[in-house]
């Protein structure tokens, strides 16, 4: 099943040590390869309607029967499916492209304009001597422009030996751009769906540590799920194609590992890329995207780029041929049709055996979440706040907490290694299910006291999904080891909304914020929730000090903030009252005011972003309820409430 957003938190400070989590890796265990095919015609348009008949799929040449098979569709309702935004990453490579970022950079500013949005999510990062990401995720295009804007060139990577030959110094650059680009991948594994890199470059060196170079970039993003569309950022092709009213396209050419970058059945190879462009092409080969060259039109090659992310075709099977583990594969894709180019991922790797305590697999811990399995582990805690990123479209947040002890650890070759398999099911009254997810969890630690430090904390996970209005039971299961199985179950309803309605989004309880100053895009494994400058991370449990300070997330979705031509000072006044309410009577015991709302820059969208600070020193510890009330000036109102307890 594949893998959407996941946070994963070992709630203490200061202990060593390595929490490892899985990425986007196909899973030998699972016995299950997904593809994502993309079909064009000639023209470069996406073709549509293929069956699961009209596809071929090959693991190292041989035939494999496809078992599962879905066409994906900017113009369907995605609602349902984790996928539901892009996330595209412009990296700028400044150590090579020279004064071509320039015409880049003002393409890209164009393409954020058009483009941005909350089905868009855009980051920018630069490369000079270092990787640096510019902008996190987001759809503001007042954040993502100046990002875009305000990089100035550095120069090339220059390599430790001032002596070096220039053979050299090249290969040096080249090995840590792409060094770099691996990072990056690496970082968006967690990221739900398709991700893509656009890479503005004038290529990299063709020598031959570099393309041991191209080859570990290309299995890093293949891990990750992540297609690297490159476009030849060569100045000089620029100020042709522009003095000619060229525009730009994509070259048919050979990669480095002398396949074709989009395959025509029947088609002869074409060697029209050459020099550094081979290695660009070789990673949009590779990973399932296109070369760009003749770049005079930038801004289309973007936004063809945009449009490919929502038209694909993914494809699964189960490999008709065992392997060991961490065994890499070569995948092609066919479609028995000459007048149509597909493009896929060039290949897979198995992911490394790892020998830990045994762990129900998902088939039976659904098993155990729908019996009267005895549950071993008791004290867990969930909280599941919903959030709209469209009319009728909203993102559940689950946080899960297991309490200490919950995780198993054992020695394994000098390490200490646990497992934590999960699996949630969300159902409507009816039974049908309208959601439904599993992640498989792996831990490390060097030492055995960093392990036991680990079991005596709580273990926190965090879960991103899309939902369409309903009213839903969720239930969450969790298993680590044969002896240690959980089970919660909570109400989760969802109302109908659309811009036009004056709403509050779920209830975000947490003990801990972190400003977002400086923080790096690709590190990001999930939307995070961030108001005036500060994430608050959420929590499952919902009992906190009551000498400490605990906070809140909301939002609160007013309708003026999405028409369209609306000025700031149009916008009416919004504010928030928060109360503590006595669980028992509903007596109020603390009113803490109500709260302007900043209003944000306008984009198009009606969510307001608040976070809000809980302190009660002065209530006797207890059971309590947290209502949230919302109004704007024109007398619309909303109220949210959630259960929180308070401790001494």
């Amino acid at each position: 099943m594949r893998r959407t957003s996941v946070f994963l938190l070992l709630i203490a400070t200061g202990f060593g040590g390595r929490a490892q989590q899985t990425g986007s890796v196909i899973r030998s265990e699972t016995r299950l390869v997904q593809v994502e095919a993309t079909v064009t015609d000639k023209k470069g348009n996406p073709v549509r309607g293929l069956t699961q008949k009209d596809f071929k799929v090959f693991e190292d040449n041989r035939e494999q029967a496809i078992t599962a098979y879905s066409a994906e569709s900017g113009a369907q309702d995605r609602a349902l499916q984790d996928r539901n935004a892009q996330h595209i990453v412009l990296f700028f490579d400044n150590s090579t492209a020279g004064a071509a970022q320039a015409f880049a950079r003002q393409a890209a500013a164009k393409f954020i304009d058009a483009g941005a949005s909350p089905k868009r999510m855009i980051a920018i990062a630069d490369f000079s001597a270092s990787l640096t990401m510019t902008q996190n995720f987001t759809a503001d295009p007042i954040l993502l422009k100046k990002a875009v804007g305000g990089t100035r060139l550095t120069g090339a990577a220059t390599a430790p030996s001032l002596g070096a030959a220039k053979a050299s110094q090249d290969s040096y650059a080249a090995n840590t751009a792409l060094g770099a680009l691996q990072t990056l991948a690496k970082g968006l594994a967690s990221v739900p769906g398709r991700k893509a890199i656009i890479l503005v470059s004038s290529g990299f060196s063709d020598a031959a540590d570099a393309r041991a170079g191209i080859a570990a970039t290309i299995n890093a993003c293949n891990r990750a799920n992540v297609a690297i569309y490159p476009v030849s950022s060569s100045l000089t092709e620029m100020l042709a194609v522009e003095a000619t009213g060229g525009t730009s396209d994509s070259a048919p050419a050979t990669g480095l590992g002398g396949r074709r970058n989009a395959l025509r059945n029947g088609d002869s190879l074409d060697d029209s890329a050459s020099g550094t462009q081979q290695s660009l092409l070789a990673l949009a080969n590779g990973t399932g995207g296109f070369l760009t060259t003749n770049t005079g039109d930038l801004l289309k090659a973007f936004e063809k780029v945009g449009r490919e992310q929502q038209e694909f075709y993914l494809l699964g099977y189960a490999p008709s041929k065992e392997s060991p583990a961490g065994t890499c594969h070569v995948l092609r894709v066919r479609v028995e049709n000459p007048n149509v180019a597909v493009r896929s991922r060039a290949g897979y790797c198995d992911a490394a055996a790892q020998e830990v305590p045994a762990v129900p697999s998902g088939a039976d811990l659904e098993a155990r979440l729908n019996s009267g399995a005895a549950v071993t582990v008791t004290g867990a805690m969930m909280q599941a706040p919903h959030f709209y990123t469209a009319a009728d479209t909203a993102r559940v947040h689950l946080a899960l907490q297991l309490p200490p002890g919950a995780i198993q650890f054992a020695k394994d070759k000098g390490k200490y290694r646990a497992e934590v398999n999960i699996i949630g099911i969300a159902t409507l009254p009816d039974g049908t299910v309208r959601s439904r997810f599993s992640d498989t969890l792996p831990l490390e630690f060097d030492e055995k006291q960093q392990a036991d430090d680990a079991t005596l904390r709580p273990f926190q996970y965090e879960k991103q999904f899309a939902m369409v209005p309903g009213a839903y039971t969720l239930k969450v299961a969790f298993s680590s080891g044969a002896d240690r199985f959980g089970k919660l179950e909570m109400p989760l309803n969802v109302e109908a909304w659309s811009p036009a309605k004056f709403l509050l989004s779920g209830l975000s309880l947490s003990a801990v914020v972190r400003s977002t100053k400086g923080a790096a895009a690709g590190g990001e494994e999930r939307v995070q929730l961030v108001a005036n400058g500060f994430e608050i991370m959420p929590f499952g449990a919902n009992r906190f000090q009551k000498s400490r300070k605990a906070y809140l997330y909301a939002e609160v979705y007013e309708p003026a903030m999405a028409q369209a031509g609306m000025k700031p000072e149009e916008i009416p006044a919004v504010g928030v009252r928060m109360e503590l309410l006595e669980a028992a009577t509903g007596k109020v015991k603390k009113d803490f005011g109500l709260t302007r709302l900043r209003i944000p820059p306008l984009t198009g969208g009606a969510a307001i972003p608040m976070g809000l600070v809980i302190t009660a020193p002065e209530l006797e510890a207890g059971d309590y309820k947290l209502r949230l009330s919302a109004l704007d000036a024109t007398g619309r109102q909303a109220v949210r409430i959630v259960d929180i307890h308070l401790e001494n």
